[in-house]
């Protein structure tokens, strides 16, 4: 077997960071300075790599974008799973569980506000909005799996839609207590 350059032994060498670990410093530096504010160098010190490893994996930032939309989509059917492992017998108490779980980070209406300024990207750019849609779809689907009907499905989902935006307008405690609580009210 021969052996290896130093050049060699540098390429082999694993990953200090996951893509989906890079993706998570991108969508908390989203939620902190909007998608205007998410700069490779503000992701790499967020991730504690540097600013070429991200335009290695990535090559730009529309795509390092795209990867925060796609893994939104991709996170929903695992949290819902886990919520309804913690309620089996309780579909009701799972979807809130779900719901709230997944604003559970969100701590002041800022990050409401910049979660929405994405959602202009959505609009007006096809690719991003096939994945808004699928992010959308995923979770009016994981809330009808749940409850068992379609309709209800669509008036949990407009519910929580519209708690996000209530609450960043006036916020009253934290977001997920306010989506939990929100949720419990209409399935009650």
């Amino acid at each position: 077997m021969p052996l290896l350059s130093n050049r060699d032994s540098e390429m082999a060498r694993p990953r200090e960071s996951t893509d989906e670990q890079l993706i998570a410093a991108a969508a908390h530096v989203i939620s902190a300075r909007g998608r205007g504010g998410m700069t490779f160098a503000a992701v790499a010190a967020e991730a504690g790599v540097a600013v070429g490893t991200l335009a290695h994996r990535f090559g730009s930032k529309r795509r390092l974008l795209l990867a925060v939309a796609r893994s939104g989509a991709a996170s929903v059917p695992a949290a819902f799973a886990a919520a309804a492992a913690a309620h089996p017998r309780d579909p009701t108490r799972a979807v809130a569980e779900a719901l709230a779980g997944m604003v559970a980070t969100v701590a002041d209406p800022g990050e409401v506000a910049h979660h929405v300024g994405f959602l202009e990207l959505d609009l007006r750019d096809p690719e991003f909005g096939a994945l808004a849609v699928a992010h959308a779809r995923a979770v009016r689907q994981a809330i009808a799996d749940l409850l068992g009907d379609e309709v209800l499905a669509r008036r949990v989902k407009a519910l929580y839609d519209g708690t996000l935006i209530g609450w960043a307008l006036e916020p009253d405690g934290p977001l997920a207590d306010a989506v939990r609580r929100d949720v419990l009210a209409l399935l009650a």
